[in-house]
C-alpha cells in the first residue's frame, strides 16, 4: 500500500484489507497546511507573567527543510502566545537555526503545549525562563515523537541545605486528533504501588494537562508510569521551593538500550550531582555506573553514603534509587559515568550549582554512545 500525504486541515479515514481482514486507518490532518511529517510535540509552553518560552529550531540535514509549530490550550483549541501568535513557521537552509521567543511580561500567564509539523531533519527544543526575585531560571523542554507508555522519576522530599521542599510536576500533551485516556500509577522506591496518588485523565484532541500537586506523594521518592490509548508527549518539571526549576525527559517504558553514558559528573565546591536510577519494567533489573576521569582512570566521588568510584544495585519493577555526591569543602572533581544495565533501567542525573543566594540545577539524561550529534 502507498499512502499520499494528507495536506488538508482535517483527518481522513479509509479501510485496507490484509489477508482477508479489514483494518481502518486514520490519517491525521496536516495542521500546518504543508506537506511535512509530524515530528512530535512540546509537552509544555508558558508565556506571560514571570515566564518566557523560547523555541530553538535546527535543521540537522543537508537540504533545506520546512517547519511549523502550532500552540494549543488544555482543551485542544489554538492558543495565542504573546509575541508568537498561535503558530510559528519557516524554512531553514542546511545547518541553519531559527529562534522564536514569547514576550508579554506584563500580560497574564498562558499555558499549553505545541505540535510540531516538520521535515525529518528538523529538531525543535523549547526553553522556559522564569524570573523570580531578580534571578532568572531556565529549564529545557525537548521535542518528543510521542509514546503510549512512559515512566518518570519523582522526588517530593526536602532539600536539607535550605529546608525547602522538592516538587515534581509533569505535563502531558495529546498529539492525536482524537481524545486520549491516560492512567498513571505511582510507586515507592521498592516498587510498591501508592494507591490513589494520581488522577485518571481524558485529554481532548491536541489537549494538554499539567500539575504538581499530589498530596499522596508528599515526602517520598519513586516512579510514575503512565499509559495512554493515544500518542502523547510528556516532560517532567522539578522545583526546589517555589522558584528554582529544571526539567527531565521521560523514559519510554519499552526500555532504553544499554550500555550508555552520563557525559558529565561533577561534585565538590559549589557543585553537587544527584543520580536517579529507575526501572521502567515489571521485573527486577540490575545496574552499575562506573565513574572515570578525563584520562579514563577510576574517579572516586564523595557520595552521601561514602566515597565510591562506582554505584550498583538491583531494582524491583517500578523501583527507584537515588545517589548524591557533594563536598562543599573540597575542590571540584569532574568526570563521566559509564552505565551498564539491563534494558529496562534508565539513568538521569542533575547538577546542582549553589552561589551566595540561589541554587540552580540543570538536568541531563543518560545517552547512548554516538558518533554524530
Amino acid at each position: 500500500y502507498l499512502v499520499a500525504p494528507n495536506n488538508s486541515g482535517t483527518s481522513r479515514t479509509s479501510q485496507i484489507t490484509i489477508s482477508g481482514k479489514p483494518f481502518t486507518v486514520t490519517q491525521s490532518a496536516n495542521l500546518a497546511g504543508q506537506s511535512a511529517a509530524v515530528t512530535g510535540g512540546l509537552a509544555q509552553v508558558a508565556a506571560g507573567g514571570t515566564f518566557t518560552t523560547g523555541i530553538i529550531v535546527m535543521n540537522t540535514g543537508t537540504a533545506a527543510a520546512n517547519y511549523a509549530v502550532s500552540f494549543f490550550d488544555d482543551n485542544g483549541a489554538p492558543l495565542t502566545l504573546p509575541g508568537l501568535g498561535s503558530a510559528v513557521s519557516g524554512n531553514l537552509a542546511p545547518g541553519a537555526t531559527a529562534y522564536h521567543e514569547s514576550s508579554g511580561g506584563q500580560s497574564a500567564l498562558v499555558v499549553g503545549s505545541a505540535l510540531i509539523v516538520a521535515d525529518p531533519s528538523i529538531v525543535a527544543h523549547a526553553l522556559f525562563r522564569n524570573k523570580a526575585e531578580g534571578t532568572y531560571y531556565e529549564a529545557a523542554v525537548l521535542t518528543t515523537a510521542g509514546a503510549r507508555d512512559f515512566t518518570i522519576p519523582f522526588d517530593t522530599t526536602t532539600f536539607a541545605t535550605t529546608g525547602q521542599p522538592f516538587a515534581t510536576g509533569f505535563a502531558i500533551a495529546n498529539l492525536d486528533s482524537s481524545s486520549a485516556n491516560v492512567n498513571c500509577t505511582a510507586r515507592e522506591t521498592d516498587g510498591g504501588a501508592i494507591a490513589n496518588a494520581l488522577p485518571s485523565l481524558t485529554l481532548a484532541a491536541h489537549g494538554h494537562w499539567a500539575d504538581y500537586r499530589f498530596p499522596a506523594l508528599a515526602g517520598r521518592r519513586g516512579t510514575i508510569r503512565c499509559t495512554s490509548d493515544a500518542s502523547v508527549s510528556a516532560v517532567v518539571l522539578r522545583f526546589i521551593g517555589a522558584n528554582s526549576l529544571s526539567s527531565l525527559p521521560v523514559a519510554v517504558t519499552a526500555g532504553s538500550p544499554n550500555p550508555g553514558v552520563l557525559a558529565q559528573i561533577a561534585a565538590g565546591g559549589i557543585l553537587t550531582t544527584g543520580i536517579f536510577v529507575f526501572n521502567t519494567g515489571s521485573a527486577a533489573a540490575n545496574y552499575s555506573v562506573e565513574f572515570l576521569n578525563d584520562q579514563g582512570g577510576a574517579l572516586t566521588f564523595p557520595f552521601s553514603s561514602g566515597a565510591a568510584s562506582s554505584i550498583a544495585g538491583s531494582l524491583a519493577g517500578g523501583g527507584l534509587a537515588y545517589y548524591e555526591a557533594s563536598n562543599p569543602g573540597s575542590d571540584v572533581l569532574a568526570g563521566w559515568g559509564r552505565v551498564t544495565a539491563d534494558p529496562s533501567i534508565v539513568v538521569h542525573a542533575l547538577y546542582r550549582v549553589r552561589n551566595a543566594t540561589n541554587t540552580m540545577k540543570p538536568p541531563y539524561p543518560q545517552r547512548l554512545r554516538e558518533k554524530t550529534w
